[in-house]
């Protein structure tokens, strides 16, 4: 028998949704044929600012950067967040349906932004692919 023990993090969720809204989201990706499959391979940026925030002192602007670095990397929800905004980026890009998709999440701080840049790899769906596409 295998055990794994895992800490999770719950952020406030009203300030991340304000600083989701309000994030840069830069995305490149396009898709390949990888043998009989059309695979999407992309990247998409979020960049979220607390300039602009005004918080108190239980809000990410005041943590330090590894505590803002592990909210995100640690609470699922705003992992989910993040890996949303890359799925709608993705689909927007890829000539035709997603189907399984695999995608890998890197947090970094600084002191007036936080980015997280999400690697996304999907099959595009036999039949579902359109011409042109991708950018």
């Amino acid at each position: 028998m295998a055990t794994r023990v895992v800490s999770l993090v719950r952020a406030g969720d009203g300030l991340w949704a304000t600083l989701f809204d309000r994030a840069d989201v830069v995305s490149e990706g396009a898709a390949e044929q990888e043998g009989p499959s059309l695979v999407y391979r992309g990247t998409t940026s979020i960049i979220l600012r607390w300039g602009a925030m005004q918080q108190g002192a239980d809000e990410p602007s005041s943590w330090a950067c590894e505590e803002r670095t592990r909210a995100v990397a640690m609470d699922p929800h705003l992992r989910l967040r993040a890996v949303r905004v890359a799925q709608r980026e993705a689909q927007s890009r890829a000539p035709g349906m997603l189907g399984t998709t695999r995608m890998d999440l890197f947090v970094r701080s600084e002191e007036k932004e936080l980015r997280i840049d999400v690697d996304v790899d999907a099959v595009v769906e036999a039949g579902a692919a359109r011409m042109g596409g991708g950018a």
